[in-house]
């Protein structure tokens, strides 16, 4: 039986250490490291601060990256780590860094979207 991103996310529960409201939903993201690696993931949920993603690449921790949600491009960094079911697969979250105007106006149109959407 798979198990639904907000069953996920309410399994996950972990101290909320963002200061911005959380909209759980699924967004598929692209990222690239500062070393050229890119890699996809999916989120469990969004803020105007930052995220909670399921990936299987380790190489977020080397530093900066550029994450991709939806239409929203952002400078972003891990900024903790949980194994997750038994395989490669890991949650993280990550913050937004230096986030512009125009980037949050796009960030608060995704976030309207995904509460829509649940």
């Amino acid at each position: 039986m798979r198990t639904s991103w907000c069953e996920l996310d309410e399994l996950l529960q972990l101290d909320n250490r963002r200061r911005a409201d959380r909209v759980a939903g699924e967004v598929t993201a692209q990222y690239c490291t500062e070393s050229g690696a890119t890699g996809s993931a999916r989120t469990i949920n969004v803020s105007s601060t930052g995220a909670r993603m399921v990936v299987q690449d380790e190489r977020l921790r080397e530093g900066e990256f550029t994450l991709q949600l939806g239409s929203v491009q952002l400078l972003a960094r891990q900024v903790w780590e949980a194994p997750l079911l038994r395989g490669k697969s890991r949650v993280v979250g990550v913050h937004f860094s230096s986030v512009s105007p125009t980037q949050r106006q796009a960030l608060q149109r995704l976030l309207g979207d995904l509460q829509r959407a649940s």
